[in-house]
């Protein structure tokens, strides 16, 4: 691992083909716009390589991945969430390599990211709660599969509990390299931290080769679908902040994506561009990364 000068991004317009009422894949567009808006963050964006079937049914039972790509039968083909639509297949193969593809990055640079969302609940045999494909699962499988790795942990921070890859992890027994790490239903803030704080001690006992970090905003106090009392804008930044350095510190690597984050409206940026709060905390964990893994002791 060469920490680099900048930071491997992965996102595709294709991550916006599929919608839903809450908007949830409209945000990808505006966090890639106000990233690419912030020239004095050392970031590089790529564009990320479509997971195929054959890697998709690596993980998923292959009638769920067909329903997926055909829409029948629709009870599972929307069992993510989401109205069925034509591009619905498209959109998450794009989102899954590019979790891939952070992963194989982060290994070379010592972190990386990828401007998506929509894995950790999905399960072998179908989608759940907008997730249609588990590229966490997915990028831990591939990685091991080359040989890049011997142990792989997810740590999942947001605000729902990531069954996708539990239920993965029990059914094809990767438990010999493959470990999930989440904090669930904190009462609030600052059992919330300390919670996250001691997942990384925790984790980090294990000896990972890499680390799959679910960033998600929606622990926030204000959140539509998520909510800790007391959890600000302030203190999320703080818990990217003490991950990235925990990592940074133990020289291992990580690949981070957004994971939740949800508005009360559909208005993703006001009359006058500014940036929506929901964008600004998803913004933050970039800064952050940029921050621990970008400043010269880190190179």
């Amino acid at each position: 691992m060469t920490p680099a000068a900048r930071i491997p991004v992965y996102y595709s317009p294709a991550f916006n083909d599929v919608q839903h009422v809450w908007d949830s894949t409209k945000k990808h567009d505006h966090i890639h716009a106000a990233l690419r808006a912030r020239p004095d963050l050392p970031l590089t964006f790529l564009e990320p390589t479509p997971a195929t079937r054959d890697q998709l049914i690596s993980i998923h039972d292959e009638t769920y991945v067909d329903a997926v790509i055909t829409g029948e039968p629709r009870q599972l083909a929307q069992s993510n969430g989401f109205e069925w639509c034509p591009g619905m297949y498209r959109a998450v193969t794009f989102t899954n390599g590019g979790m891939v593809d952070a992963a194989r990055a982060a290994l070379r640079t010592g972190v990386a990211g990828v401007i998506a969302s929509g894995f950790h609940h999905a399960e072998s045999s179908r989608g759940m709660g907008f997730c249609t494909f588990n590229g966490l699962v997915l990028a831990a499988v591939e990685l091991r599969r080359a040989d890049l790795v011997r142990r792989v942990a997810i740590l999942d921070l947001d605000y729902h509990y990531g069954n996708g890859q539990v239920e993965m992890i029990r059914r094809y027994g990767l438990n010999d390299y493959l470990e999930n790490y989440g904090v669930h239903r904190a009462q609030h803030a600052d059992e919330y931290l300390d919670l996250a704080r001691a997942q990384v001690r925790r984790l980090l006992t294990w000896s990972p080769d890499l680390v799959l970090y679910q960033a998600g905003m929606d622990p926030h106090e204000h959140d539509a679908l998520g909510g800790v009392p007391g959890m600000s804008a302030a203190r999320l930044r703080a818990r990217d902040g003490m991950v990235f350095e925990a990592l940074r510190a133990a020289g291992v690597p990580v690949a981070f994506n957004m994971a939740g984050g949800y508005a009360r409206d559909r208005a993703w940026l006001d009359g006058e561009g500014a940036v929506n709060p929901v964008v600004a905390l998803h913004v933050a964990t970039f800064e952050e990364a940029c921050r621990v893994w970008t400043a010269p002791e880190a190179r």
